[in-house]
């Protein structure tokens, strides 16, 4: 919103009749949508909790890590890979289950190699994701 207040202000000419109307409008429209947005944000976008974070066996660079989403309305984990050391570090993401059904629910994640990792779900169903190199992984999970 400053770089829009900035622009109004900067753009017209000084002389120009246009100038504090449109910066008025920008800021008296602005400030609403700002405030607006930012509650909408935090009640509906919910918060990250770190769950668990596991390095793989045999490599320090290369870290499993458990997120659970508390959304407004269902529960989400997201597992991801993080390879590498900051500030480098790169992030993937390997699967998202989201908890309408507690048979999509992320039951249990564990590295099986060190690049693979088993996702299995409350609901018995097993997901095994390979990981390249460079620590992208072969395919994205996405459960319920």
């Amino acid at each position: 919103m400053a770089a829009l207040t900035g622009a109004a202000l900067l753009g017209p000419a000084k002389s120009s009749s246009l100038r504090m109307p449109l910066v008025t409008a920008v800021v008296v429209t602005g400030v609403p949508l700002l405030v607006i947005g930012a509650w909408a944000s935090s009640v509906f976008g919910g918060s990250d909790e770190v769950l668990r974070t596991e390095s793989s066996p045999g490599r320090s660079d290369r870290h499993l890590v458990v997120v659970a989403r508390s959304g407004f309305l269902d529960p989400v984990w997201c597992v991801y890979v993080h390879q590498g050391h900051p500030p480098p570090e790169r992030r993937w993401n390997v699967g998202c289950f989201n908890g309408d059904d507690e048979d999509n629910s992320l039951g249990e994640t564990v590295w099986t190699a060190p690049d693979r990792i088993r996702m299995t779900t409350e609901g018995g169903a097993v997901h095994e994701v390979g990981i390249a190199p460079g620590g992208r992984p072969d395919r994205v999970v996405s459960v319920g």
